[in-house]
């Protein structure tokens, strides 16, 4: 008969080998996605998969180029995240 601690040992091991397996397969995604997503045209993200020579998929993801920056929205000074697409159409819109 097994003891309670040979059965958490197992479950905690198994719980274990499960949680790794699953990472193994998942698309990985970042955590924060709001510091990821451009508040004007939402862009966000893009997931998908590297192709090797042998057809070998493994997954990827294209991050876009979003920084934070400060603009005037309805006369007010704002922090927004941007994409450099949106950061270069404000800045033209301004001139």
């Amino acid at each position: 008969m097994l003891t309670k601690d040979a059965i958490l040992a197992y479950v905690v091991a198994l719980c274990y080998y499960v949680l790794v397996d699953f990472a193994r397969f998942r698309i990985w995604k970042p955590k924060e996605t709001t510091k990821l997503k451009c508040d004007i045209c939402g862009k966000s993200p893009v997931y998908g998969s590297n192709v090797s020579h042998s057809k070998r998929h493994t997954n990827r993801s294209w991050l876009g180029n979003i920084h934070p920056a400060t603009i005037m929205v309805d006369g007010k000074m704002k922090q927004l995240n941007l994409c450099t697409r949106c950061l270069r159409n404000q800045n033209k819109a301004a001139v």
